[in-house]
């Protein structure tokens, strides 16, 4: 859906993800920077719960009853947050974020 907005709606037509472009001008999918470090990917995946902050007025936050959920993850492939603001601004909404102060505390476990 990032790609497809950003492509359409932000006119980058050269958008994806760098799992599948590494040489795209505009990666509004990246590699997780913790991620870019490792070579051998076996079994090193973003794996386990992660906190997410929901937006109100989203429909995540309507069908849960708190606005702090566990998240589950199995990824090394994010959204690139260079590209958060411009996307916000030409109308996308994104349901949750990772709170302030969490990965001090995802680090600190």
């Amino acid at each position: 859906m990032v790609v497809e907005f950003s492509r359409n709606v932000l006119g980058h037509e050269d958008a994806n993800s760098t799992e599948f472009d590494p040489s795209t001008s505009y990666p509004v999918i990246d590699l997780m920077p913790d991620q870019r470090s490792i070579s051998d990917m076996g079994g090193t995946m973003r794996l386990g719960l992660y906190p997410c902050e929901l937006q109100p007025g989203t429909h995540a936050a309507e069908a849960y009853p708190q606005p702090l959920v566990q998240e589950r993850h199995r990824h090394r492939f994010e959204l690139n947050n260079t590209y958060r603001e411009a996307l916000q601004a030409s109308g996308m909404r994104f349901s949750g974020f990772l709170p302030m102060g969490a990965w001090w505390r995802l680090l600190s476990w």
